[in-house]
């Protein structure tokens, strides 16, 4: 048995990435846009929402859905509760949020 292009080199330390995927992005995808400029937030904000969940549709193209406090775990709970890609509004999605390259080798540059 092989693994799946997509996984990581036995002894690999990178986690898996679609930029790194030799098969590329899914069939169909829409090439991503420009992220959405944050929005200003109330004064006196002490945690504000930094994950940008956007969503794709035909008649709207790519979308800002909502900003999500809590991390891209929180975006992907909210983009499965949405159904995205499994029959739901939405065939895609995607985050924007703060970029932490090496966040799985504990580099927060």
């Amino acid at each position: 048995m092989t693994a799946a292009p997509c996984a990581p080199r036995p002894g690999s330390t990178s986690p898996p990435t679609w930029a790194r995927c030799p098969c590329g992005w899914p069939k169909g995808r829409p090439v991503s846009t420009r992220p959405t400029p944050e929005p200003t937030w109330f004064q006196g904000e002490q945690h504000p929402p930094t994950y940008d969940l956007r969503v794709w549709s035909e008649a709207d193209g790519w979308m800002t859905l909502g900003w999500i406090v809590g991390g891209r775990g929180s975006a992907g709970i909210a983009a499965t509760l949405l159904r995205v890609s499994t029959g739901g509004p939405f065939p895609f999605a995607e985050t924007w949020g703060p970029r932490h390259p090496d966040a799985w080798n504990h580099d927060w540059t």
